[in-house]
């Protein structure tokens, strides 16, 4: 087996496997598919073909990852063996003999809970399984009272088959005996399905009864129960105990709910209908003990389980005393134990089946759920108690005693018991559990050490976190440091030794347990590891009639962050410059949020956006102006629609059209909005200036009034530590108190900014400032200085630099030629309206640039643009690129190459990868057609293999011709080309050039290419080959004869084509 499961692991690949189970693969890692990933975090070793998760810490190789992923996702009873087949199957390894694997799994078939079967056993489980199936056949092709009986109890056909219940008619079984040797009647009677009267005859067990089928944890039916249908006295005929059966050893179900508990929940009931009951409602987690307390053997079959044990006995004494006796048992072993109350449903709900019954839904099932430790001191040991100073510690002792309190988590959920019941506090519940004699209370000494050992301890945690490079986790811990350091000093005083290590705190042991199930934490963590986190404070509303800003709670940033992080990770990717959050109510708000004029190209953003938010309304969007703002117009474009760098803005448009966000108006912000304006207009921009400059002055003077008025500071709070508002006041977080202190500003104080950024308030000197927590809690009183202290250093002036004109603004082309720059790109640009721009304007600009290398051109973040033609294949993660070389093809990620709008070119940006090397892989194409890897290209390497595109600006001047000479020009989806006259290796035809090369000067057509670029060159309309650059002219200058064509066919040279042309 170790020689079968090494041989397969060696020609194993991870990655087959991974796409095997369609994980999404992101480079070197991967989503996590055993917790909540929403970010790769499992890391691939492709050397030692390994992966491990960082998140949840989960490791496999192939065939783990397969055993794993089938027992806990696809919930199939699966075995090692099993896993190697399937990594075999995957990985297409078919030259390894599994037979015995096979052999194997047969042998795992016939063991149950470390027991063998042997062949006697076999046989008699084999006559079980027959009787089970002949059973089954019978209730269902008979009108039997046992089907009517199961109807009238609230029985569906589906769930009667499921359960696999059956019914033999009297004398059935008999009258089979001996006919098949599954029917023999020694089988029979091990079996207990017949037994032999005084008289000597035979007679059947179970006729007449509605047969259960019980089983063992791998699926064989080892016994029946039989269940009365006329009243009949036991209700439940149960099978006597057998070579292959024995009640204590069984978990009724759990060959099925194993499947479904594991790493999560087992729900274990009384009896069959409790099961059934259970599955009515959704339950597949599910077992029944059979009416027995829970044996040993089971508890074995529990633990397999790894899961978490929900009780959920009968609602009567007797139920309820099991539970007192098995909670504790459960506790011991380490099982974490929930309880579900039945006791506050009506009497006449008894069991399972009878709350199911009455058609209660699962969700409210689970509202009755408690702790294991809670229902026991509920029931036990404070039953009939008061909470007072000598119960608690009574109980404690006594709990201590009976192995419940064993651990440092057991005497927290003591703590946090008897906090939940009383108005009992933490310091007042260590003095009642771990008295200190009076000496040592009133011991000077021994006061100082604790003290000493108390600051040692939580210097250690300072210390631990300044050197954790964990911003979130620092503030949490900022925020909530007298909470968290009371749990740290207590934890660390009941059990030292386990946080001592060789004479010093673990720090980081004692800190994560606090931590580790704090919700509070949880949400602080999720929410602060957005990547975006700053759009909540810029989140808007907005339609053609208007604007607000909201201030949005906690759970509504939880439901955005959820709604991001189902977007596709290469969308993810692509967001920079992220600012503004739009809240998207109803599609026809994309009309005010993209209000920026009727393009065309915007107009489809806008439709698309809009069908997409339509058809898939959990699906988030976003918006990059970049996408309709050019690089080279970026000076031009107001900065309303840049960021702080200057970059061109993307703004996420949360998909709130089924309102799960739940908006309420006490959340929209009341204050200006700026207008805002596409283009930058200079006369505008002065006269903004000019009023910018005169409020600025009046504030400075005002402020400087106010500095020499005694008392009185005024300054000015910037909207993103406003945290929230109510009708009359603001709640602001005052800064350098590592977002532990905040106050009120009244609104009548406060007067806003135009810009809508920040607002401005003042402080007395005769007013003190009463200061509060992050929830709101009073925390105590400041003075006007010790506000001061905080804001000053907030509200020292800069000086503005004088106004002076930049030379190379100078050479800007004016405002006139600005607003025409959209028809000088779509005419010729000698055109007589264009030209006589450039005549009134030649103060600033003698004429239009004269080639398009002056004017700075995007290529869509390509560094580098390959033609669709030269990918060979697509695969999930990229491309293969077919290279000069023979046999020789280049990689390409996804993550760092995308196709342009046309989709005849990718663009690749290697700057984009996330992983350590450039994203760009060499392969060798192999005879049978695969592809074999054969090293990764570095980022300083690429060149050798592809054409920079910014090489590719650097154009080299080829001819200049009258454009008479040019053959008719044709348009097609890869842009528009132009086909010029050539002679080419004694063959008269055209290069088809594209017209991104082609610029207009003096009347000529002008020619520049890339020393590394190639044309495609065509005989009578066919594909004959390749022109290289350097042979251009010449090929041109040979087949100028067959140039005599009129220009006004191919006027239009499109700059819109900029990333159409064609490159080696």
């Amino acid at each position: 087996m170790a020689k079968i499961y090494d041989a397969v692991l060696k020609r194993a690949n991870i990655r087959d496997v991974l796409n095997a189970y369609d994980v999404k693969i992101v480079g070197n890692k991967c989503i996590c598919p055993f917790h909540a990933d929403k970010n790769p975090s499992m890391l691939i070793n492709d050397k030692k073909q390994f992966v491990k998760c960082f998140a949840c810490g989960t490791g496999a190789n192939a065939i783990t990852f397969v055993y794993k992923y089938e027992k806990e996702i696809n919930h199939k009873d699966i075995t090692y063996n099993d896993a190697v087949k399937k990594v075999a199957e995957i990985c297409n390894i078919n030259d390894i003999d599994l037979s015995s694997l096979d052999k194997r799994s047969k042998e795992y078939q016939y063991t149950s809970n470390g027991h063998k079967y042997d062949e006697k056993e076999k046989d008699l489980l084999a006559t079980l399984d027959f009787v089970q199936r002949l059973a089954a056949y019978t209730l269902k092709t008979n009108e039997a009272d046992a089907k009517t009986y199961l109807q009238n109890r609230g029985f569906d056909e589906e769930l009667i088959q499921s359960e696999g219940y059956g019914y033999l008619l009297p004398g059935q079984l008999l009258a089979s005996m001996n006919k098949r040797k599954e029917l023999s009647a020694d089988r029979l009677e091990a079996a207990g399905l017949i037994r032999y009267g005084e008289d000597g005859k035979p007679y059947e067990v179970f006729k007449d009864r509605v047969l259960i089928p019980v089983r063992d944890d791998k699926g064989n039916t080892v016994t029946f129960s039989g269940r009365a249908v006329h009243n009949e006295e036991p209700k439940y005929l149960h099978g006597i105990n057998t070579s292959v059966f024995r009640k204590e050893n069984i978990l009724y179900n759990y060959h099925e709910a194993k499947n479904y508990a594991y790493g999560e929940e087992l729900y274990i009931v009384e009896g069959f209908m409790d099961v059934a009951g259970g599955k009515r409602m959704g339950l597949k987690n599910i077992v029944a003990t059979m009416g027995v307390d829970i044996s040993h053997k089971q508890l074995e079959l529990i633990r397999k389980s790894k899961s978490t044990i929900n009780l959920m006995r009968d609602n009567d004494k007797a139920g309820k005393a099991a539970m007192l006796k098995e909670i504790p048992m459960l506790i011991k072993q380490g099982v974490n134990v929930n309880v579900i109350d039945l006791s506050s449903y009506p009497a006449n709900c008894k069991d399972l089946w009878d709350i199911a019954n009455s058609n209660e839904k699962l969700v409210e099932l689970e509202k009755h759920k408690v702790s294991g430790f809670t229902y026991l001191m509920d029931h036990k040991y404070f039953a009939n108690k008061e909470v007072t100073t000598e119960t608690i510690f009574e109980v404690y002792q006594k709990a201590k005693e009976d192995g419940i309190i064993k651990t440092t988590l057991h005497e927290n959920m003591f703590f946090d018991y008897i906090k939940s019941t009383s108005e009992f506090q933490r310091d007042e519940l260590q003095d009642i559990i771990h008295p200190r004699p009076v000496e040592a209370k009133e011991d000077s000494r021994t006061r100082l050490r604790d003290q000493i050992e108390t600051e040692y301890v939580l210097r250690s945690v300072d210390e631990y976190l300044s050197g954790r490079d964990d911003s979130i986790m620092r503030d949490y811990y900022e925020i909530h440091k007298e909470q968290i350091s009371e749990q740290i000093i207590a934890s660390y005083r009941q059990t030292p030794q386990v946080f001592l290590y060789k004479d010093n705190v673990n720090a980081a042991l004692l800190l994560n347990e606090q931590l580790r199930d704090d919700k509070e934490f949880e949400k602080f963590d999720f929410i602060h590891r957005f990547p975006h986190e700053q759009v909540f404070q810029k989140a808007f509303i907005k339609n053609i009639n208007g604007e607000a800003r909201l201030q949005l709670n906690q759970e509504q940033q939880a439901k955005i962050i959820n709604q991001y992080h189902d977007m596709d990770d290469q969308d993810n990717m692509a967001l920079e410059s992220v600012e503004d959050l739009y809240i998207v109510n109803h599609v026809n708000d994309l009309d005010g949020i993209l209000d920026l004029g009727d393009k065309k190209e915007l107009q489809m953003l806008k439709d698309r956006i809009k069908f997409q938010m339509s058809i898939y309304p959990e699906k988030m969007m976003y918006f990059k102006y970049g996408n309709i703002f050019r690089e080279e117009d970026k000076y031009a474009i107001s900065d309303d629609y840049k960021d702080a760098s200057g970059e061109y803005k993307t703004l996420l448009l949360y998909n709130n059209l089924d309102n799960k966000l739940d908006i309420n108006k006490n959340q929209v912000i009341k204050h200006p909005v700026k207008d805002v304006v596409l283009l930058k207009d200079n006369a505008k921009d002065a006269m903004m200036m000019e009023q910018l400059q005169g409020r600025e002055q009046k504030v400075n003077e005002s402020e400087k009034g106010a500095e020499i008025e005694s008392g009185i500071f005024r300054f000015s709070i910037h909207k993103s530590i406003i945290k929230r508002e109510d009708d009359d006041k603001y709640f602001v977080r005052i800064p350098g108190t590592k977002m532990k202190c905040y106050t009120y500003f009244s609104k009548n104080e406060c007067k806003w900014a135009s810009s809508g950024e920040m607002m401005y308030t003042s402080l007395k000197d005769d007013r003190s400032y009463m200061i509060y927590d992050a929830n709101g809690d009073k925390k105590e009183e400041w003075t006007y200085a010790d506000m001061k202290r905080k804001w000053e250093d907030k509200t020292k002036s800069r000086k503005v630099p004088d106004q002076k004109k930049n030379p190379k603004e100078e050479q800007k082309p004016t405002d006139k030629i600005k607003s025409y720059r959209n028809k000088v790109h779509h005419q010729d640009a000698a055109s007589p309206e264009v030209e006589k721009i450039v005549k009134n304007d030649k103060a600033n600009a003698n004429e239009l640039p004269q080639s398009r290398k002056q004017t700075s051109r995007s290529t869509a973040k390509g560094d580098y643009i390959i033609s669709k033609s030269k990918i060979i294949r697509e695969s999930v993660n990229g491309f293969y690129i077919n290279l000069s070389e023979k046999d020789k093809v280049l990689f390409i990620s996804k993550k760092i190459a995308e196709f342009n709008k046309y989709g005849t070119h990718l663009l690749i940006d290697p700057k984009r990868s996330i992983l350590k090397n450039s994203g760009v892989s060499l392969y060798e194409l192999k005879s049978d057609g695969q592809f074999q890897f054969q090293k990764h290209i570095k980022s300083k390497d690429i060149d050798n293999y592809l054409v920079s595109s910014t090489k590719a600006k650097n154009m080299k001047y080829i001819h200049s011709f009258d454009p008479a000479t040019f053959n008719t020009f044709k348009r097609s989806g890869d842009g528009v080309f132009l086909k010029l006259p050539a002679n080419y290796q004694n063959m008269k035809g055209d290069i088809s050039i594209n017209s991104y090369y082609f610029t207009r000067n003096n009347g000529q057509i002008v020619l520049n290419v890339p020393d590394s670029a190639a044309f495609s060159f065509y005989k009578d309309g066919k594909y004959a080959g390749r022109v290289e650059a350097s042979d251009l002219s010449a090929a041109y200058e040979s087949g100028q004869e067959n140039a005599k064509r009129s220009y006004d066919e191919y006027r239009d040279i499109s700059d819109a084509q900029d990333e159409q042309e064609i490159m080696i």
